[in-house]
C-alpha cells in the first residue's frame, strides 16, 4: 500500500493543515489499484513541475504580500501557499516524449518573470530557496 497525503485548499487558495484549518486528507492506495489508474489513463504520458518561492523585502526578510502578488499575477498557475510570504508556480503538464524538461523550464521561467515583475511593484523580490535563513518564529505568527 502507498500513502498519499494531499492538503485540501480553502476557497481562499490557502492550503489547510498544520493547525491552520482542517487536517490534510490522507488517501491510502494499493499498488495494483495505482497501476490500474495509470494504465487506464488516456493519451501519452505527461510530466509536470512546481516551483515554490519566498517573497522577500529589500533586507531579505519575509515579505507578507503573497495574496496581493498572486492576485495581480492573474494566472491560475500561480497559487498562494499557506503562509503569507510563499507562492507556488505550477507548470502545465508536458508530454514525457521529446524535450519535456525544456518545455517545463521555459514555462516556469515565463511565470518567474511575470511574478518577479508583479512582486517588484509590491516592493518585494523572489527568493528560490528551500528554507529562508532570515525566517523567524514571529514571521509565522508565533512567538
Amino acid at each position: 500500500m502507498a500513502t498519499v497525503t494531499k492538503r485540501a485548499r480553502h476557497a481562499s487558495g490557502a492550503a489547510s493543515g498544520l493547525g491552520f484549518g482542517p487536517a490534510p486528507v490522507r488517501l491510502v492506495i494499493s499498488a495494483p489499484v495505482a497501476d490500474g489508474w495509470i494504465r487506464q489513463r488516456a493519451g501519452a504520458p505527461t510530466i509536470g513541475a512546481e516551483l515554490e518561492l519566498f517573497l522577500i523585502d529589500r533586507a531579505g526578510r519575509p515579505c507578507p504580500r503573497n495574496r496581493a502578488i498572486g492576485a495581480r499575477a492573474a494566472d491560475p498557475r500561480v497559487t498562494v501557499e499557506l503562509n503569507r510570504f510563499n507562492l507556488e508556480l505550477n507548470a502545465s503538464p508536458a508530454p514525457l516524449a521529446g524535450r519535456p524538461f525544456g518545455a517545463l523550464g521555459g514555462e516556469l521561467q515565463l511565470l518567474l518573470d511575470r511574478v518577479a515583475g508583479t512582486a517588484a511593484r509590491q516592493a518585494a523580490r523572489l527568493a528560490l530557496i528551500g528554507i529562508l535563513p532570515t525566517l523567524r518564529l514571529e514571521d509565522l505568527g508565533r512567538t
